[in-house]
């Protein structure tokens, strides 16, 4: 659970344009992608990988990791906030 909080921290800062620009595009949302508006376009596009080791990168694992979270964790904006949040929902998983 702790590598799984400082994923969704990573993406939360990235989303909030909180990373340095290499970062930028390095987690694309579904909508501006030019598709049409589902249920999922405000989730994070998971690129396809070949193989397992691809499966396992940073990019791949933070969309999937911030698809399952809430919308209301999701959107708040300040990261100490997001990160009491994500810990709440990581441990009512055990309830």
């Amino acid at each position: 659970d702790i590598f799984k909080l400082f994923v969704s921290i990573f993406v939360h800062k990235q989303q909030q344009n909180a990373l340095p620009n290499v970062f930028k595009d390095y987690f694309i949302v579904i909508e501006n992608l030019g598709r049409r508006h589902t249920r999922q376009s405000k989730n994070l596009f998971i690129k396809r990988y070949r193989t397992k080791g691809g499966e396992k990168c940073l990019r791949c694992t933070g969309a999937k990791l911030w698809n399952d979270i809430t919308d209301e964790i999701k959107i708040t904006p300040s990261l100490t906030m997001f990160k009491m949040a994500y810990k709440k929902y990581l441990l009512s998983k055990y309830e």
